[in-house]
Protein backbone atom coordinates (compact mmCIF):
# COMPACT_ATOMS: atom_id res chain seq x y z
CA UNK A 1 0.00 0.00 0.00
CA UNK A 2 2.10 2.81 -1.07
CA UNK A 3 1.72 6.28 -0.25
CA UNK A 4 4.72 7.78 -2.46
CA UNK A 5 4.75 8.10 -6.35
CA UNK A 6 7.76 5.41 -7.68
CA UNK A 7 10.70 7.25 -8.96
CA UNK A 8 11.18 6.18 -13.24
CA UNK A 9 14.41 3.94 -11.84
CA UNK A 10 12.26 2.35 -9.14
CA UNK A 11 9.44 1.42 -11.59
CA UNK A 12 11.85 -0.14 -14.09
CA UNK A 13 13.53 -1.88 -11.54
CA UNK A 14 10.31 -3.10 -10.24
CA UNK A 15 9.44 -4.36 -13.44
CA UNK A 16 12.86 -5.86 -13.93
CA UNK A 17 12.38 -7.89 -10.81
CA UNK A 18 9.23 -9.15 -11.75
CA UNK A 19 10.61 -9.82 -15.42
CA UNK A 20 13.59 -11.87 -14.07
CA UNK A 21 11.20 -14.19 -12.21
CA UNK A 22 10.35 -12.11 -8.96
CA UNK A 23 7.07 -11.97 -7.17
CA UNK A 24 4.96 -9.02 -6.51
CA UNK A 25 2.30 -8.44 -4.24
CA UNK A 26 0.52 -5.39 -5.07
CA UNK A 27 -1.89 -4.34 -2.85
CA UNK A 28 -4.04 -1.11 -3.11
CA UNK A 29 -6.51 0.57 -1.35
CA UNK A 30 -9.87 2.88 -1.47
CA UNK A 31 -9.29 6.30 -3.15
CA UNK A 32 -8.74 9.22 -0.65
CA UNK A 33 -6.59 6.75 1.38
CA UNK A 34 -4.02 9.23 2.19
CA UNK A 35 -2.45 7.96 4.96
CA UNK A 36 0.69 10.64 4.84
CA UNK A 37 -1.47 13.71 3.98
CA UNK A 38 0.90 14.41 0.65
CA UNK A 39 -1.57 14.38 -1.91
CA UNK A 40 -1.03 10.43 -3.04
CA UNK A 41 -3.11 7.82 -2.15
CA UNK A 42 -2.43 4.16 -3.23
CA UNK A 43 -4.65 3.80 -6.09
CA UNK A 44 -3.09 7.05 -7.52
CA UNK A 45 0.80 5.84 -6.60
CA UNK A 46 0.12 2.38 -8.45
CA UNK A 47 -2.28 3.46 -11.35
CA UNK A 48 0.76 5.66 -11.94
CA UNK A 49 3.40 3.06 -11.72
CA UNK A 50 1.18 0.95 -14.17
CA UNK A 51 1.20 3.85 -16.96
CA UNK A 52 5.18 4.02 -16.07
CA UNK A 53 5.30 0.16 -17.10
CA UNK A 54 2.46 1.12 -20.44
CA UNK A 55 0.19 -1.37 -18.47
CA UNK A 56 2.56 -4.57 -19.33
CA UNK A 57 0.85 -6.31 -16.18
CA UNK A 58 -2.90 -5.60 -17.35
CA UNK A 59 -3.74 -4.41 -14.26
CA UNK A 60 -5.40 -0.96 -13.21
CA UNK A 61 -7.31 -0.08 -10.23
CA UNK A 62 -10.71 1.28 -10.41
CA UNK A 63 -11.28 5.12 -8.49
CA UNK A 64 -13.84 4.17 -5.80
CA UNK A 65 -13.88 3.06 -2.44
CA UNK A 66 -15.97 -0.45 -2.06
CA UNK A 67 -16.94 -0.57 1.62
CA UNK A 68 -17.78 -3.83 4.06
CA UNK A 69 -18.50 -6.31 1.15
CA UNK A 70 -18.14 -9.90 1.54
CA UNK A 71 -17.00 -10.90 -2.53
CA UNK A 72 -17.37 -14.63 -3.12
CA UNK A 73 -17.68 -14.37 -7.27
CA UNK A 74 -14.96 -16.78 -7.50
CA UNK A 75 -13.24 -18.22 -10.73
CA UNK A 76 -14.66 -21.40 -10.74
CA UNK A 77 -11.29 -23.13 -11.47
CA UNK A 78 -10.38 -26.20 -9.27
CA UNK A 79 -6.64 -26.05 -10.67
CA UNK A 80 -5.99 -22.66 -9.57
CA UNK A 81 -3.75 -23.16 -6.77
CA UNK A 82 -4.49 -19.52 -5.37
CA UNK A 83 -7.91 -20.39 -4.57
CA UNK A 84 -7.33 -24.18 -4.09
CA UNK A 85 -4.13 -24.57 -2.43
CA UNK A 86 -1.90 -26.22 0.08
CA UNK A 87 -3.67 -23.54 2.61
CA UNK A 88 -7.08 -24.05 1.25
CA UNK A 89 -10.22 -23.31 -0.38
CA UNK A 90 -10.58 -19.81 -1.00
CA UNK A 91 -14.61 -19.02 -0.72
CA UNK A 92 -14.67 -15.56 -1.20
CA UNK A 93 -12.37 -12.07 0.45
CA UNK A 94 -13.96 -9.39 2.44
CA UNK A 95 -12.90 -5.83 1.76
CA UNK A 96 -13.68 -2.87 4.46
CA UNK A 97 -12.61 0.16 2.04
CA UNK A 98 -11.06 -0.56 -0.99
CA UNK A 99 -10.84 -0.09 -4.62
CA UNK A 100 -11.58 -2.48 -7.30
CA UNK A 101 -10.07 -3.35 -10.25
CA UNK A 102 -9.87 -3.36 -13.94
CA UNK A 103 -7.73 -6.35 -16.19
CA UNK A 104 -7.00 -6.16 -19.86
CA UNK A 105 -5.96 -9.20 -21.29
CA UNK A 106 -5.03 -7.08 -24.47
CA UNK A 107 -2.24 -5.75 -22.68
CA UNK A 108 -1.24 -9.10 -21.12
CA UNK A 109 -2.68 -12.20 -22.15
CA UNK A 110 -1.54 -13.73 -18.54
CA UNK A 111 -3.80 -11.54 -16.71
CA UNK A 112 -6.60 -13.15 -14.72
CA UNK A 113 -9.60 -12.16 -12.32
CA UNK A 114 -10.11 -14.92 -9.61
CA UNK A 115 -12.83 -12.81 -7.81
CA UNK A 116 -15.03 -10.54 -8.17
CA UNK A 117 -17.86 -8.33 -6.38
CA UNK A 118 -20.47 -10.26 -5.67
CA UNK A 119 -23.09 -8.58 -7.90
CA UNK A 120 -21.21 -8.75 -11.02
CA UNK A 121 -20.08 -10.71 -13.76
CA UNK A 122 -16.83 -12.53 -14.86
CA UNK A 123 -15.71 -10.07 -16.72
CA UNK A 124 -12.56 -7.26 -16.86
CA UNK A 125 -14.41 -4.56 -14.44
CA UNK A 126 -15.26 -4.98 -10.70
CA UNK A 127 -12.60 -7.14 -9.95
CA UNK A 128 -11.55 -7.91 -6.44
CA UNK A 129 -8.45 -10.12 -7.12
CA UNK A 130 -6.23 -10.73 -9.75
CA UNK A 131 -2.94 -12.64 -10.91
CA UNK A 132 -0.66 -11.78 -13.32
CA UNK A 133 2.53 -13.26 -15.43
CA UNK A 134 4.81 -10.67 -17.03
CA UNK A 135 8.40 -12.19 -17.93
CA UNK A 136 9.26 -15.09 -15.68
CA UNK A 137 7.57 -13.51 -12.77
CA UNK A 138 4.31 -13.32 -11.24
CA UNK A 139 1.98 -10.70 -9.83
CA UNK A 140 -1.00 -10.42 -7.58
CA UNK A 141 -3.39 -7.55 -6.83
CA UNK A 142 -6.17 -7.07 -4.52
CA UNK A 143 -7.26 -3.81 -3.59
CA UNK A 144 -8.01 -3.59 0.17
CA UNK A 145 -4.89 -3.53 2.34
CA UNK A 146 -7.11 -4.49 5.67
CA UNK A 147 -8.11 -8.29 4.05
CA UNK A 148 -4.50 -8.89 5.11
CA UNK A 149 -4.17 -7.45 8.28
CA UNK A 150 -4.61 -9.30 11.56
CA UNK A 151 -5.33 -6.65 13.46
CA UNK A 152 -1.45 -6.07 13.82
CA UNK A 153 -2.15 -2.52 11.27
CA UNK A 154 -2.58 0.79 12.86
CA UNK A 155 -6.13 2.19 13.63
CA UNK A 156 -7.31 2.42 10.03
CA UNK A 157 -7.07 -0.95 9.38
CA UNK A 158 -9.15 -3.67 10.16
CA UNK A 159 -8.58 -7.80 11.29
CA UNK A 160 -9.32 -9.16 7.93
CA UNK A 161 -7.04 -12.22 8.08
CA UNK A 162 -9.61 -13.65 10.63
CA UNK A 163 -12.74 -12.20 9.22
CA UNK A 164 -15.23 -14.99 9.49
CA UNK A 165 -17.15 -13.69 6.20
CA UNK A 166 -14.13 -14.47 3.72
CA UNK A 167 -10.98 -16.84 3.29
CA UNK A 168 -8.51 -13.82 3.56
CA UNK A 169 -5.68 -16.12 5.19
CA UNK A 170 -6.24 -19.28 2.91
CA UNK A 171 -6.74 -16.30 0.21
CA UNK A 172 -3.44 -14.45 1.10
CA UNK A 173 -1.23 -17.92 1.85
CA UNK A 174 -1.76 -19.46 -1.34
CA UNK A 175 -1.09 -16.47 -3.38
CA UNK A 176 2.13 -15.78 -1.44
CA UNK A 177 2.97 -19.53 -2.42
CA UNK A 178 2.31 -19.13 -6.03
CA UNK A 179 4.28 -15.98 -6.03
CA UNK A 180 6.92 -17.76 -4.73
CA UNK A 181 6.91 -20.24 -7.21
CA UNK A 182 5.93 -23.09 -5.10
CA UNK A 183 2.90 -23.59 -6.34
CA UNK A 184 2.31 -24.51 -10.22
Amino acid sequence: EPNNPFSDDEAQAILAFVANGGGLFVIGNHDGADRDNDGYDPVEVWNGFFNAIDGAFGIRFDSNDITDSRDNNIHDDIDNSVLHGTYGHVTGTTYFNGATMTITSTANPDVRALIWKSSSSHGSNAVTFATSKYGSGRIAAIGDSSAADAGSGSGQLQNGWDDSRGTNAALFLNATRWLCREAP
